[in-house]
């Protein structure tokens, strides 16, 4: 995944529900909300390498106040989920040392890589931008699969993750200006958030919103030498 079909097709089959207003609202995005609830992810944190952000975000704010908009500090790709946020979590601290070893073999012969931001798409339950890495998050995630099934070890994710995007915002109320976001969702399909180097990655215990409150970093990743 993250090729320019694969995004629209996530557009195509969402673009509906969106145009209908029939989004899905998830607690999580709402004010004040954590359930005590992380999980254990290797991710790439965003926050230092995406220009024109906080414009963006601005932007759809003016239209759509009332919904969740991740930010700067929080934003981040998802690379691989050993155990996705769950109330129970804490059974799985034991594991913590293979993932680090997981992690440290399969991105031992990795260098810095690039991703290409480039567009927005909507889904029923959220903003995203899409990520463009020439599959390099594909090596290095079935790489992490592969030696997780060496180990023993059964990741718990809440999906495969197959793309290199970054969630931006997310639905925590009905739109109050549904034709004002449409028409800025369409202004912004194509937009170009630049390029992200990718030096590093982190291994870390987080909450749903990957809040930088909540974030226990367990350990840094520095791809090459």
């Amino acid at each position: 995944m993250g090729s320019v079909e694969s995004y629209e097709k996530i557009r195509n089959e969402n673009i509906g529900y969106v145009e209908n207003g029939r989004i899905e609202r998830a607690e999580a995005f709402r004010p004040g909300f954590d359930a005590g609830a992380r999980g254990y992810v290797l991710q790439i944190a965003a926050s230092d390498s995406l220009d024109g952000y906080d414009d963006l975000i601005s932007g759809f704010r003016e239209v759509e106040p009332d919904q969740y908009y991740y930010p700067e500090s929080d934003i981040h790709v998802t690379v691989f989920e050993f155990v996705s946020v769950r109330s129970d979590f804490r059974n799985y601290e034991k594991d913590i040392g293979a993932f680090e070893e997981v992690c440290t073999e399969a991105l031992r012969e990795v260098g810095p890589f690039e991703i290409a931001l480039l567009g927005t798409v909507f889904t029923r339950t959220s903003g995203i931008l899409a990520g463009y890495d020439d599959d390099i998050l594909t090596e290095i995630r079935d790489g992490i699969r592969n030696r997780s099934r060496a180990r023993g070890i059964a990741p718990l994710e809440r999906y495969r993750s197959e793309s290199a995007h970054i969630s931006f915002m997310g639905y925590r109320a009905e739109f109050r200006d549904r034709r004002g976001f449409l028409k800025l969702a369409k202004a912004t399909r194509d937009l170009d958030l630049g390029t992200m180097t990718v030096r590093r990655l982190e291994l870390v215990e987080h909450d749903w919103l990957n809040r930088i409150e909540e974030r226990t970093l367990l350990r840094e990743y520095k791809l090459g030498k």
